[in-house]
């Protein structure tokens, strides 16, 4: 996982709202596109190995943050062998449709 600094990209949003959804994509050859629900403890365990930042320093206050987004926020695995198939998927989700 990588962030990029969208500043001067594109447009941002000055008040934007929490994601409503985390999503860790796993290609598997030859898979049906599918969600697999985490919990919070496998969401925190996956941000931190895919070198999730806390934004130096770590502070108690922004690892407080960090664990309460995770325990509010649904998160998904997204396991796929076809894009297209991935993005059904996805749509489905965001439709509230799971």
């Amino acid at each position: 996982m990588r962030y990029v600094n969208p500043k001067d990209n594109y447009e941002t949003v000055v008040n934007a709202v929490a994601p409503t959804f985390i999503v860790f994509p796993a290609y598997r050859t030859g898979e049906e596109a599918r969600l697999i629900t985490l919990p919070p403890l496998q969401t925190m365990v996956r941000m931190v190995g895919t070198y999730a930042t806390l934004m130096a320093p770590a502070i108690e206050g922004k690892l407080a943050r960090l664990i309460r987004f995770v325990e509010q926020t649904p998160a998904y695995e997204l396991s796929h062998s076809e894009l297209p198939d991935a993005m059904r998927v996805i749509e489905v989700l965001l439709a509230g449709q799971r």
